[in-house]
């Protein structure tokens, strides 16, 4: 199952997080959380980059590798950000150009969740069936299992 929320607002304050397993304790301000996923079984080590408003806030490596202990789900990174009330458009790209995707996140006072997805897990490496972005937002947490 799994389960989307995102609220914010315009972006004031980036403050990026360790992954998950970290279990670092989440800014008391932050009104976009996003995870990060690179599911493309035949990438995997992707580079990922995220604008949001135009500003780079993520620049990193995303391994599709499998969670430990197992999960069956690829490992995923989260991000904090706070943002003022408002339309934002967030941006993703592969660092080394192709694959992209845009769009609008609408945030008000309330916190909201979003999943970004590079590639998709339930395509084998052996198919040749280029990955692309997803992009999911929700008014809940999101929960993988």
């Amino acid at each position: 199952m799994l389960a989307l929320g995102l609220l914010g607002a315009c972006r004031k304050e980036a403050a990026p997080v360790a992954p998950l397993e970290a279990s670092r304790p989440e800014p008391p301000d932050a009104n976009l959380v996003l995870f990060v996923v690179n599911a493309n079984q035949s990438s995997p080590k992707v580079d990922i980059q995220v604008h949001i408003d135009g500003k780079l806030e993520i620049n990193g490596t995303f391994s599709s590798e499998k969670e430990e202990p197992p999960t069956g789900i690829a490992r995923h990174k989260v991000f904090h950000f706070r943002l003022s009330p408002g339309t934002h458009t967030l941006k993703a790209a592969l660092a080394s150009g192709g694959s992209s995707l845009e769009e609008r996140v609408e945030l008000h006072n309330a916190k909201r969740w979003a999943l970004l997805m590079y590639g998709d897990e339930s395509i084998p490496a052996a198919q040749s069936a280029p990955a692309s972005f997803k992009f999911t937002i929700q008014d809940t947490p999101i929960y993988f299992e």
